[in-house]
């Protein structure tokens, strides 16, 4: 079995439904989000400024230089979705300043759907990565 391995991250990335804001690693497994903050809870409260002032606070390099399952373990929000088990299907959505990813869960996991929204710059970086790990249940637009 081929050992895990971090082929790109995603920083800053906002998981909907959900406030909390995440650098996402993308593996040739699985895909990792390692907390980062919670801007929208901050814009709740703050309104635009709170949401900017939140984000501008996160730190893109937090859980630089950890293996895969460091990450998964190191904060009790962070979660994992296994390409094989937990993901029937990746849409991936360019958008002009912000990008999305739409995720569709298997059955078992009660084929609910996740979006998440990151920044544009870095699209083509994460589609070439989820073409090499996961071309089968890609979708683009």
């Amino acid at each position: 079995m081929e050992e895990e391995k971090i082929l790109g991250m995603i920083p800053k990335a906002q998981v909907k439904p959900g406030l909390t804001d995440y650098n996402l690693f993308i593996t040739n497994t699985r895909i990792i989000g390692g907390k980062v903050g919670s801007s929208g809870l901050a814009g709740i409260a703050g309104g635009a400024v709170g949401h900017i002032i939140s984000r501008a606070l996160q730190d893109p390099n937090k859980y630089k230089d950890m293996n895969p399952n460091d990450v998964l373990n190191s904060h009790k929000k962070n979660f994992a979705w296994n390409f094989d088990t937990d993901i029937e299907a990746i849409k991936l959505i360019e958008g002009f300043i912000t990008s999305k990813i739409k995720i569709k869960f298997s059955p078992l996991l009660g084929a609910k759907k996740k979006t998440i929204f990151f920044s544009e710059k870095y699209y083509d970086e994460t589609k070439d990565i989820l073409q090499h790990v996961v071309a089968s249940k890609m979708i683009i637009k």
